[in-house]
């Protein structure tokens, strides 16, 4: 059995020589994604105490929005086991030792991008939101909307940026935020400064000023411009985008054409039906699939009770519920829905006799981000429940788009 700790600096060699059989890249760009990372997010497994690392993960904590609200999230990041320990189980128990934690934070929910779901799908994940690659050709956009200013973000739009970075993804199920206690907090938080700067690549900022107030940003885009050697065009490669008004969507669309005399393409990352989309006049624009993300919940009472719910929805359901993992998880619950909430308690096997639903945890995830219905989680095998049942759970979980533009 494995031990499960924290890193020192001392461990940083044999972490870097791991990371890099797992996912190559030399040790000056490890060392600067350590920096954005953080050590004190840095985890280990050793054969015995004080022994070199056999394999590492970091946790960032963050949230995401579901239902209109910010559920407390651990980000995992970063998988990876020497190439002469695998296969031996020690990422099953590093993953454990990670969920562990992850409770212990007080964090209900857990997400990754995942290399291989055979691992995580053991641990407790199941995909649960996607992440897709949008492409538009900045000469078809057909928006000329310029009635806002548009000026370069500096750190001093710090606060602003956020603000609509917030006000945008509350919309939306899934879509990240940013800040966390473990991964810092605000400007500086690992994903904001992913936006800002990824692996070398430098990308600029853009602001839609409100037009009532010029301190508020009620759009933004970040953007790298890279250019073809061979044709002298350029790509234009969006980190991130968000508005909060139609006006302040148009006009970032407006900006992005204004490329189209020296730019073949802009692309970002989002969900298929990503909302400034539905602003173009024509479809003339790709989606191309790039990662379905994996969620999990780590304590099933917390997480349930995080969410929101639709304010009109009155419902009840008894889950019985198994994990391996994380034994609190299991056993029978009672959930109750009213007034946009959710209110869980402990309840005898078998339940109240009305509406029943037997799963694995791992089920619960995609059910509660609304990647997938009740009803089809049942035609998968995930749930077991009687039609009474999959319908009181689809009034509580009737399915969503849920997604992400960041990658971690």
């Amino acid at each position: 059995m494995h031990h499960y700790t924290t890193i020192t600096d001392a461990d940083l060699p044999e972490a870097f020589r791991i990371m890099r059989l797992a996912f190559t890249g030399e040790e000056p760009g490890q060392r600067q994604w350590l920096a954005t990372m953080g050590i004190d997010n840095l985890r280990a497994m050793r054969p015995v105490k004080d022994a070199k690392p056999d394999a590492v993960v970091s946790l960032v904590r963050m949230g995401q929005h579901f239902g209109g609200r910010i559920v407390p999230m651990t980000g995992i990041v970063g998988v990876a086991v020497a190439p002469e320990c695998r296969g031996g189980g020690v990422a099953q128990q590093m993953m454990a030792g990670a969920l562990r934690e992850a409770r212990e934070a007080g964090t209900p929910i857990s997400t990754l991008y995942a290399s291989t779901q055979s691992l995580y799908r053991k641990a407790g994940y199941e995909q649960a939101g996607s992440r897709f690659k949008i492409t538009i050709r900045p000469d078809q956009i057909g928006v000329r909307e310029r009635a806002l200013h548009v000026r370069p973000i500096t750190n001093d739009d710090a606060d602003a940026a956020m603000e609509c970075a917030r006000r945008f993804a509350s919309h939306y199920d899934g879509t990240l935020v940013r800040e966390g206690e473990a991964g810092g907090r605000g400007w500086d938080a690992y994903c904001w400064q992913r936006v800002r700067e990824n692996r070398e690549t430098r990308f600029s900022g853009f602001a839609a000023e409100c037009p009532d107030d010029g301190s508020r940003i009620d759009g933004y885009l970040f953007m790298h411009q890279g250019r073809s050697p061979h044709r002298g065009r350029q790509s234009l490669a969006l980190s991130d985008l968000a508005f909060t008004t139609p006006e302040a969507g148009r006009r970032l669309l407006a900006f992005l054409s204004d490329y189209a005399m020296i730019a073949d393409e802009a692309s970002f990352f989002g969900s298929p039906t990503h909302p400034i989309l539905s602003l173009m006049p024509l479809q003339k624009y790709q989606v191309e699939h790039f990662d379905y993300w994996m969620m999990r919940i780590t304590d099933l009472p917390k997480a349930l009770e995080a969410r929101g719910y639709l304010p009109g929805v009155r419902a009840s359901i008894d889950l019985e519920v198994t994990d391996a993992i994380i034994p609190e998880n299991a056993g029978a619950w009672r959930v109750e829905i009213e007034g946009g909430s959710a209110c869980v308690k402990k309840s005898k096997s078998g339940g109240s006799g009305g509406a029943f639903i037997r799963c694995d945890i791992r089920a619960l995830a995609p059910l509660y981000t609304g990647f997938t219905t009740p009803a089809q989680a049942r035609l998968l095998g995930w749930i077991e429940g009687d039609d009474q049942a999959v319908k009181a759970a689809s009034s509580i979980f009737p399915g969503s788009t849920p997604w992400m533009n960041d990658m971690f």
